[in-house]
């Protein structure tokens, strides 16, 4: 198939997969990865390089650690059990961080949150956390409204509130930028998004502090989960292990991905990034039918943008008319699914791939 006939999935999750996949998992297949023990030398070092190129791709510093996981929505419950001593504090800035907080309610930690207006972010001034508050929660990139926080707005946070504990959900940004890991102590993401791999893994990335806390809970006989508490993502993890059989094709794939992400480098995929973002927004800024949902320019995602459509025109219409040309995008989230378009910007997207969504997208408006 040529290039101008693939077919591309700007949904913003799960999302186009990367180019070399089909290549990979025959590699998989053919090395007899998948019918290995999890508890084997063979995948302990399969987990090992995972891991060495993640932090090679991140500059992840020392003493922060990776676990893997099945999920972000995991990973969250796990922050709160492990890490949350009394009160969580939530920043909401869309559905993903709302699900945080509902899973805070759940788990019984009595959370406060703030919650951002339609289409905006936060003010530089809004970070007061009342002091019962020990976890601070934020969406750094909200997936279902395209609201982007800005990196020094959690820095000043850790800055202000150096005793609580900041855990950060870079689901749909990881990898597609720089990360300032030191200025929280616990983040996290799924694969299926910026990471153009299938869905079914999560990955924390974990300071000091944060196991800590979790010792400090565990020994107080607070509830800190059972079979993927942090104490034993930790005591498997020193042996490259996990402490149940995980997806062990997804972690195979993850280390091929940034073994080849590492070569390109985190500055060169961020760049491409951003021009690929400054190709949409001018797209967007200039159209006379198509709106940015997200009013102003700081607080606006550089990798989910959502659009808002016309009145004469139903996000279902436009997909199913991007189908003749191959091409598949995301509606809006919750609230916007009849309001909204969003279109994905990952490091699997090329420029090319960008401009022919945006033609075929101007095609359709114009019929």
């Amino acid at each position: 198939m040529s290039a101008a006939n693939k077919f591309l999935s700007f949904n913003p999750g799960p999302s186009q997969l990367y180019p070399e996949i089909e290549e990979d998992i025959q590699q998989a297949l053919s090395e007899h990865i998948l019918s290995l023990s999890h508890r084997s030398e063979k995948f302990g070092e399969i987990v090992k390089k995972a891991k060495d190129n993640l932090r090679a791709y991140f500059s992840i510093p020392e003493g922060y650690h990776i676990y893997f996981v099945s999920s972000a929505t995991e990973a969250m419950e796990i922050a709160l059990r492990n890490c949350c001593g009394n009160r969580s504090f939530h920043f909401i800035n869309g559905a993903f961080a709302q699900k945080f907080f509902v899973s805070a309610q759940l788990v019984k930690k009595n959370p406060l949150h703030l919650t951002a207006e339609e289409g905006g972010g936060f003010a530089s001034d809004q970070t007061y956390i009342p002091a019962e508050c020990t976890l601070v929660c934020l969406t750094q990139n909200e997936t279902s409204t395209g609201i982007r926080l800005p990196y020094d707005f959690i820095q000043k946070i850790q800055h202000t509130y150096p005793e609580k504990l900041v855990v950060v959900d870079i689901v749909s940004s990881a990898a597609t930028e720089r990360v300032p890991f030191d200025a929280a102590d616990f983040w996290f993401f799924s694969v299926q998004k910026a990471c153009g791999l299938p869905a079914g893994l999560g990955v924390l990335i974990v300071s000091k502090r944060a196991l800590a806390k979790a010792r400090a809970l565990a020994a107080q006989g607070k509830d800190i989960g059972s079979h993927h508490s942090l104490l034993l993502l930790e005591e498997f993890g020193r042996k490259n292990q996990t402490p149940a059989t995980p997806n062990m094709l997804a972690i195979y794939l993850l280390s091929k991905r940034f073994e080849r992400l590492v070569k390109v480098g985190t500055e060169t995929v961020e760049k491409e990034t951003y021009e690929k973002t400054k190709m949409l927004f001018g797209w967007l800024g200039n159209h006379p039918l198509l709106k940015f949902f997200v009013k102003n320019l700081a607080d606006r995602s550089f990798t989910v943008i959502p659009i808002l459509l016309p009145e004469n025109r139903k996000p279902k219409q436009v997909q199913e008319a991007l189908k003749p040309h191959n091409i598949a995008i995301g509606a809006g989230y919750g609230a916007y699914t009849e309001t909204q378009i969003r279109l994905a910007n990952f490091p699997q997207h090329s420029k090319e791939d960008v401009r022919r969504v945006i033609e075929a997208i101007d095609e359709i408006l114009k019929s």
